[in-house]
C-alpha cells in the first residue's frame, strides 16, 4: 500500500516535492496546502487533478487520509506545524532548520522521542551523492587524520524570517556531522554584517571537542553562486564544488596526480524522499533524525548567539 503524502507549502522548494512525490515509488500525493491559492494555479500543471488542495494547513494535518507531511514553509513556522504533525499521528520531513532556536529544539526533540513515527529533516546534502562518496572515502584512512573544513556558500537569496546563516549553516554543518561523526560542544567566533535586524553575510571559525576546525562562510547578496566544500587532512585534501558542471569532486593525495572519482550522481532531493520513505517502511531512524538534527541545532544557537552580540 502506497503512503499518501500531504505538502504544506508550494513555493520555490515544496514544487520539488510536488514534482518528486508524483513519480515516487510507495508514496502518492493526495494534499497540498498553501496560504496563497495562487500558488495551486501557478503549479496546476504537476498537481494530480484529484488532489485535495487548502488554505488551512491544520486541515490537512488532522485530514485522516493523509499518512505523512512535508513541510516546506518558512523557517519560522516550522516548529509548530511539526509539533502538529506529530501529535497527529503523521510521519513528517521538515526541511532544514528544523527550528530556529534551541528552546523549539528541545521541545520537539521532546515531541519525536514521544512519538512513535518517523521524523527527518531535510538536510539534504547528508543525501548527495558525492557526500555520501566522500564520507566512504575518508573512512578508509586515505586522507589521514580530518584537521581542517572549509565551508563555501553564496547564493543572491535574501529570506525574510531568518538571516543568511540560519539559512545556510544547517547544510555546512549537517555535512560535517554527518561526514565524520563529530558532536558536542563547540568554540567558535562570528562576525556578521547585518540589515534590519539580519545578517546577510557571516564568517564562521569553529573548534570541535575533537580538535576538528572549521571554517564557514555565508552570503546571501552575492552575484555568484557558491558551493564549495574542503577537507584537508594529513595525507591530502579534497574538494566537492556542486556548482561545476563537471568534476565535482577532486581529490589531492601527497605525491599522486589529482583523482577525479566517476560518480553516478542521482537527485540528492530524490535520494532524501526515498530514504524518508523507506524508513517509514522499515521502522529504521532517518540518517537526519532528530538526533543529529538536534546536534546541529545545538551548533546553530550558539553560533547564532554571537553573530548577534557583534552586530
Amino acid at each position: 500500500m502506497s503512503l499518501r503524502f500531504g505538502i504544506i507549502g508550494i513555493g520555490n522548494f515544496g514544487k520539488h516535492y510536488v514534482r518528486l512525490l508524483n513519480g515516487a515509488e510507495g508514496a502518492e500525493l493526495i494534499a497540498v496546502a498553501s496560504r496563497s491559492p495562487e500558488r495551486f494555479k501557478l503549479f496546476e500543471n504537476i498537481l494530480p487533478e484529484n488532489i485535495i488542495k487548502t488554505i488551512d494547513a491544520t486541515a490537512l494535518i488532522n485530514n485522516a487520509e493523509v499518512d505523512c507531511v512535508v513541510i516546506a514553509t518558512p523557517s519560522s513556522t516550522h516548529f509548530s506545524l511539526a509539533r502538529q504533525a506529530l501529535a497527529a499521528g503523521k510521519h513528517v520531513l521538515v526541511e532544514k532548520p528544523m527550528v530556529t532556536t534551541l528552546a523549539e529544539a528541545i521541545e520537539l526533540k521532546k515531541t519525536v522521542e514521544n512519538s512513535k513515527n518517523t521524523f527527518m529533516v531535510g538536510h539534504q546534502y547528508v543525501y548527495n551523492d558525492y557526500i555520501r562518496f566522500l564520507k566512504r572515502y575518508i573512512d578508509t584512512g586515505a586522507l589521514g587524520k580530518i584537521k581542517n573544513i572549509s565551508a563555501e556558500h553564496a547564493s543572491s537569496t535574501m529570506r525574510t524570517d531568518i538571516g543568511c546563516f540560519m539559512d545556510v549553516a544547517p547544510h555546512q554543518l549537517s555535512i560535517i556531522n554527518y561526514m565524520l561523526g563529530v558532536s558536542g560542544t563547540i568554540s567558535a567566533e562570528a562576525k556578521g554584517t547585518f540589515k534590519n535586524g539580519l545578517d546577510y553575510a557571516a564568517n564562521v571559525k569553529i573548534k570541535f571537542e575533537s580538535g576538528l576546525t572549521a571554517s564557514l562562510s555565508a552570503a546571501c547578496i552575492a552575484p555568484k553562486k557558491i558551493r564549495k566544500f574542503t577537507i584537508v587532512g594529513e595525507n591530502g585534501s579534497a574538494v566537492f564544488d556542486d556548482t561545476a558542471e563537471n568534476n565535482k569532486l577532486k581529490i589531492f593525495l601527497r605525491g599522486e596526480a589529482p583523482a577525479i572519482p566517476i560518480i553516478d550522481a542521482k537527485e540528492p532531493l530524490q535520494n532524501q524522499l526515498n530514504h524518508f520513505i523507506s524508513c517509514i517502511k522499515t521502522g529504521k531512524t532517518p540518517l537526519t533524525g532528530i538526533e543529529s538534527s538536534y546536534q546541529v541545532s545545538e551548533w546553530l544557537d550558539k553560533i547564532q548567539n554571537i553573530l548577534i552580540r557583534t552586530a
